[in-house]
């Protein structure tokens, strides 16, 4: 008999499947990232309950609980928490697209990671309910994802003029890769690495550095996760912070 489990999770990714269903990506608090396939819920009607797998959403889930890759099902699911402004407020859900889409392409693991699951929930609460998002909250997310993923930029010998390689996730003296920034590029993505949630409000960068650090913190991600493909999300992202 299946095991059955109730977990928190968050929606990684949906995607339609024959005429009502979906299949849908849940990064599960108790067992990582789990795929299950959801029947009925693309219907019209009152009974829809298609609103609740929206990307992004964070949801308390009762699911069968198999042991292989086959997709599973859920028995129940609610929200774990209502969101504010995250679905009528642009800006705010074009940022958790983004997120949710660079997790989606980078966390495989299908066990539990609590400390990676609560990361995400975390930044999810802070742009819902950040009077206006910071310009480089982005750059941040993805900063510090790749340390919680293991690939984070080295910052050990970091001098003013320094130029950071994407290829070796390094500051270097070494201006003859062809994956270096450019010195001001680097020195903005320095003091990016160097701030937190708490004061990265205060981190300005013009516009046009702006995008194109965020374009190479891209490239960075596609350098070391052999599985990251293009964002999808990025267009939206450099015309809302253009």
């Amino acid at each position: 008999m299946m095991d059955i489990i109730s977990t928190e999770g968050i929606i990684f990714r949906t995607l339609k499947y024959a005429e009502t269903s979906i299949i849908c990506d849940i990064f599960t608090k108790e067992r990582g990232l789990k795929s299950y396939i959801v029947s009925g819920v693309r219907k019209s009607g009152k009974n829809a309950s298609g609103t609740l797998y929206q990307v992004g959403n964070i949801v308390m889930i009762t699911a069968y609980d198999g042991t292989d890759d086959k997709l599973q099902r859920i028995k129940e699911i609610h929200l774990a928490h209502h969101y504010q402004q995250i679905g009528i407020h642009v800006i705010k859900s074009s940022i958790i697209l983004f997120m949710m889409e660079v997790c989606r392409n980078t966390i495989k693991e299908k066990e539990e990671n609590v400390v990676l699951f609560n990361f995400i929930k975390n930044y999810l609460l802070y742009v819902d309910e950040v009077g206006k998002p910071p310009s480089c909250v982005l750059h941040l997310y993805m900063i510090e994802l790749s340390y919680m993923l293991g690939f984070g930029p080295s910052v050990d010998d970091f001098n003013e003029g320094l130029r950071f390689d994407l290829l070796n996730g390094e500051f270097s003296h070494d201006f003859t890769s062809h994956y270096l920034l450019s010195a001001a590029e680097s020195a903005a993505l320095y003091k990016i690495i160097g701030s937190d949630i708490s004061n990265i409000d205060q981190i300005q960068i013009k516009n046009q550095m702006r995008v194109e650090l965020l374009d190479h913190l891209m490239m960075y991600f596609r350098l070391h996760v052999p599985t990251f493909t293009e964002s999808q999300a990025i267009r939206v992202i450099r015309q809302v912070f253009a």
